[in-house]
């Protein structure tokens, strides 16, 4: 069965380079030997969830520019509905740099933009495309680039119709007001890194304790994502510890992202908690072993390859 699954998020375009030396100083230039130039941010979970056999869709907003273009082409190609996407003929396309070091470690520079809701009205086109969907993915990343209204509208837009909401909050947890928050942390599913937990709880505790923690809050199954030490599923009466699977790591960028869209994919195909993490964790580990994000998030081929490999390792 196809599901469609829609991605609230304005565009933005990712110019990556590799390797970068941090820290990096005023005068000491540095030349990388890889860059990429690709849509990024929720693009990543889109692109990544058409390759696992999910219809995406992206509604949001986006400029009337260049960059505009790529973004567009790109997820086209991919097989992405970018039809729910409204211009903005005075901003330019938010445009975000990642530099990443041999290690994999990495950061952003880059703006928002402010591509927020018009006259703060959820578009009437967008909230049909929402109620026909089977899921809809939202992330802490909006708050600042598409406004806290329109996410909240979206949320309230998905519960009456009683379909899944999927949320990251991702790193930008210290910049979103409480309040904000503990709504958005009342999603069907919420995905997060053990750093992003303890931000929130504002509390350190180990992780099966902290994913309780979380769920708490709301969630009916929480993912807490543990870097190289795998990850945990929690819902009220269950559980599962899915360990990590040793790859060699050339790049965190997009990772995440991934990971989310297998979430997304097992949760609507109904898979028990312990396939379903065993998916993720593959997506994730295939994420790491590549370049960048967008274009170069894992194909279904690779993801397989990892989880053929990890079961023999086993």
């Amino acid at each position: 069965m196809s599901h469609t699954v829609i991605g609230l998020g304005n565009a933005v375009v990712d110019m990556s380079f590799r390797p970068v030396q941090f820290p990096i100083r005023p005068s000491e230039h540095q030349f990388m030997e890889q860059h990429l130039v690709t849509p990024g941010g929720m693009a990543n979970t889109l692109i990544c969830g058409t390759r696992l056999g999910l219809q995406m869709k992206s509604i949001g907003h986006i400029g009337d520019d260049a960059l505009a273009e790529v973004w567009r082409r790109y997820l086209i190609a991919e097989g992405v509905d970018v039809s729910g996407q409204i211009v903005h003929d005075d901003q330019p396309t938010p445009l975000s740099i990642c530099l990443t070091d041999a290690a994999g470690q990495h950061l952003f520079l880059g703006r928002h933009g402010k591509m927020q809701l018009q006259d703060g009205r959820f578009p009437q086109t967008w909230r049909n495309t929402i109620q026909s969907a089977n899921g809809l993915i939202l992330d802490g990343w909006n708050y600042a680039g598409l406004g806290s209204a329109g996410n909240l509208e979206a949320m309230a837009i998905a519960e009456a119709a009683n379909i899944p909401i999927f949320f990251d909050p991702g790193p930008v947890i210290p910049s979103m007001p409480k309040a904000w928050l503990e709504r958005m942390m009342q999603a069907t599913v919420v995905l997060l890194t053990s750093d992003e937990a303890q931000l929130i709880v504002q509390e350190s505790l180990p992780p099966e304790e902290m994913a309780e923690r979380i769920r708490q809050l709301g969630a009916k199954l929480v993912i807490l994502k543990l870097g190289a030490n795998g990850m945990i599923g929690h819902t009220a009466t269950e559980t599962v510890y899915e360990p990590g699977i040793p790859v060699e790591v050339v790049d965190l960028i997009g990772a995440g992202d991934s990971v989310e869209a297998a979430v997304v994919f097992g949760y609507l195909e109904k898979y028990s908690l312990p396939k379903l993490l065993r998916l993720a964790n593959a997506t994730g580990a295939a994420a790491v072993q590549k370049f960048g994000a967008g274009i170069n998030v894992p194909t279904l081929a690779e993801i397989t390859a990892v989880l053929e490999d990890d079961a023999n390792y086993r």
